[in-house]
Formats: structure tokens, sequence, C-alpha cells
């Protein structure tokens, strides 16, 4: 028997409360921080990690800072940019989102 595969689409009500959960994990992992940087690539990352800003700023006392990557993707071996330098990342935890929208620490410097 061959199980059918099927497009799980949500609504926007359902879209909020999954950010919002994130939001609620990234505040629950980084309790012992101050300063978190949230770090979506453009266009679509930035934007979720946009949204989660607002939500992170609402439910906590975080100094929360985006950053925008920016992937050449006709070429994707040139080099990466983000719109900080790179001494705006010390001593501050990175969340980095991936393309299905979960979020994971990358590093604390």
């Amino acid at each position: 028997m061959k199980i059918e595969e099927k497009n799980i689409i949500l609504n926007d009500k359902q879209i909020r409360s999954k950010l919002k959960r994130i939001s609620y994990q990234i505040v629950e992992t980084n309790m012992k921080n101050t300063k978190l940087i949230i770090a979506g690539i453009e266009p679509n990352g930035y934007k979720i990690a946009k949204e989660l800003q607002k939500i992170t700023d609402s439910i906590s006392k975080l100094d929360v800072q985006l950053c925008k990557v920016i992937i050449d993707k006709e070429k994707p071996r040139n080099p990466v940019k983000t719109s900080l330098k790179e001494s705006d990342y010390e001593n501050k935890s990175i969340i980095d989102l991936l393309s299905t929208g979960h979020s994971f620490i990358l590093t604390i410097l």
C-alpha cells in the first residue's frame, strides 16, 4: 500500500501561532543572554526574521538585532554578505532561520 504525500498549507492564524512558539523557544533558550541576533536569508528568511523579532521584543527584554543574509543565488559560490559587520557578532547568540522556518542556535560567541 502506497502512502499518499500531502502538502499542508497553513492559514495566517496557524503561521502566527508557530512563529509565536518559535519566539518563545528563542527566549527560553537564551534566558542567560541579553543580546541576540536573528539572521534570515533575503528575501523570505529575512521576512520571517523580522516577524520573530517583533514577537520576541513583545515577550522579552532581550536586545534583538536583525541580520540580513544575502546569497547570490545565480553564483552561490560567491561570498555571502550580511547587513552587519563581523564585530557586531561578538558576544551575542545568533539565531539562523532555515528554509523550513525552524530555528536553531548557530553559535554563542
